[in-house]
Order: C-alpha cells, then sequence, then structure tokens
C-alpha cells in the first residue's frame, strides 16, 4: 500500500521557500502531476474497502511513517524540521487528498481548464469528498498524536490559496 510514499517529501525544501499566491499555485500543480498517484490510489483504496475507517488508519499510518522514516535523526525529529514538516503537510498533503476526493484538476492549468464535465467518475461526488474528509480527519488526529507538541488543522486547497494576498499595500 502506497509504496515508496515517502518520496513526497523530495521536494519539500524547495516547496516551502517563500511561499506566495502563484508559487503555491504552481508548486501545487507540480506536486499534484508528481505524487497525484498517491492521493489517487488512496481514494482507490478508500472506495475498495468495507470498512473505510480501518482502511482511513492504514493509510495514515504509512503516511505517518513514511514522515517518521524521512525525518528521524537519533530518535527523534527536530523541532524546525517538525515544523516544516507540519506546514508541508497543511499546505500540500492535506489539500492534495481533499482535492483528489473531490475529483478537482490541478489548479489553472489548460488541461483543467479544458476537461470535461462531469468525470469524476463512478460514485457520487457528495461520497468522494466524505470519503476524503475522513482520510484527512483521520490523518490528521494520528498526526497530531504521533508527534510531539502538534496540533495541527487542515484545509482544503482554495481556502489556502485565497489566503495568500498578492501584494501588501501595493509594495510585495
Amino acid at each position: 500500500m502506497l509504496d515508496n510514499i515517502i518520496t513526497i517529501y523530495n521536494d519539500m525544501p524547495d516547496m516551502m521557500k517563500r511561499v506566495k499566491k502563484k508559487k503555491y499555485e504552481a508548486n501545487m500543480n507540480y506536486f499534484r502531476e508528481t505524487y497525484g498517484h498517491f492521493f489517487t490510489e488512496m481514494m482507490e483504496l478508500m472506495d475498495a474497502s468495507e470498512d473505510q475507517e480501518k482502511t482511513a488508519r492504514e493509510i495514515a499510518d504509512t503516511v505517518i511513517a513514511a514522515t517518521k522514516e524521512k525525518f528521524t535523526k537519533w530518535g527523534r525529529i527536530r523541532g524546525y524540521v517538525q515544523v516544516n514538516v507540519n506546514f508541508f503537510a497543511i499546505y500540500y498533503i492535506f489539500p492534495a487528498i481533499l482535492m483528489e476526493a473531490g475529483g478537482q484538476k490541478p489548479v489553472r492549468t489548460a488541461a483543467s481548464e479544458n476537461a470535461p464535465e462531469g468525470a469524476e467518475g463512478s460514485q457520487p461526488e457528495k461520497v468522494k469528498k466524505k470519503t476524503g474528509v475522513m482520510v484527512a480527519d483521520t490523518l490528521r488526529d494520528q498526526w497530531n498524536a504521533s508527534f510531539a507538541d502538534t496540533h495541527i488543522q487542515y484545509a482544503d486547497y482554495q481556502t489556502i490559496h485565497d489566503a495568500f494576498n498578492e501584494k501588501i499595500f501595493g509594495m510585495f
């Protein structure tokens, strides 16, 4: 299940530098194009599962185990690294889960603008969104329990994207 998911962190340092609205758009498109198959697999596992809560826990365990494997040094994750990993999860992992569950294409690409309507698949959209929220909620809860002094929440892509300001007082 989710073989090599540890690779989602390969580009983390570059994706977390000077994140602004346009860079976040480009980074999310890149992230979903490069690692989207992991999030597709998560939704496929959930769709095929008879016990979705158990499957969501297994997905969360897999993501957390990969996180610990990638960032643990001398038996722990350093505080500043944990902060960066938390932000990465909030900015990219959780929104990617929710976007995949909602059947959304990467943002502002020619392919997404020309995509046919209703190409979501066989399940109704509400069921898929509930599945994505279940995975995100489970991952958040297990993430908070697994990492010391961590109390993260998550948001969807659009909420995070809209929170960026293009310019502050026209200066930046």
